[in-house]
């Protein structure tokens, strides 16, 4: 839920600085007088080609850099470990990025005779470096946080009652890359 809130807020902002750039192109046309009004049908087809063509290359250069954004994510791909200096605990993480936004994940915690925890799924993406799985009666946070000098570090938290941890499980923590 949270991440479908994500997704529309991020597109309603979107839509929202078009429309702006749209209104604000139509009243500076319309400030250049009365001139702007009696202009033939010809120069008014122009002046709309003008706004579609800046809507068209805003739109372009949007898409420009959400792709050198994302395309960027490919160097998380790999086996992470628990930064942790609990004895008795392992855990791992998987992560295989699928080149349009997602990650498929597979995690496991093993921590003694108290805590198992084991899924496996989609993350999905957003332009901030932070990722999303929802599902099994909780959300699953992944922060990717960059390279850290010894390698590839990724932030877990969650919300909710994840029904896939038997026991008493706090998976919160870091993971790097070991591959």
């Amino acid at each position: 839920m949270r991440v479908k809130r994500i997704i529309n807020i991020a597109y309603n902002l979107f839509y929202l600085m078009v429309m702006v750039v749209a209104v604000t192109a139509c009243v500076n046309q319309s400030n250049k007088g009365q001139d702007a009004v009696e202009s033939s049908s010809v120069e008014k087809e122009h002046i709309f080609e003008t706004e579609q063509e800046e809507t068209d290359r805003l739109l372009k250069e949007k898409a420009v850099e959400e792709e050198k954004v994302y395309s960027e994510l490919g160097i998380y791909n790999g086996v992470y470990t628990l930064i942790t200096e609990s004895e008795g605990v392992e855990s791992s993480l998987e992560l295989n990025y699928n080149n349009d936004k997602t990650f498929d994940f597979k995690w496991f915690l093993l921590a003694g005779d108290f805590c198992e925890a084991k899924y496996e799924g989609k993350i999905l993406m957003d332009q901030t470096q932070h990722g999303f799985f929802a599902g099994d009666g909780c959300t699953i946070h992944f922060n990717f946080m960059g390279n850290w000098g010894e390698g590839e570090i990724i932030e877990i938290d969650h919300e909710g009652d994840c029904k896939g941890m038997k026991g008493d499980c706090n998976f919160a923590g870091k993971y790097i890359k070991s591959n």
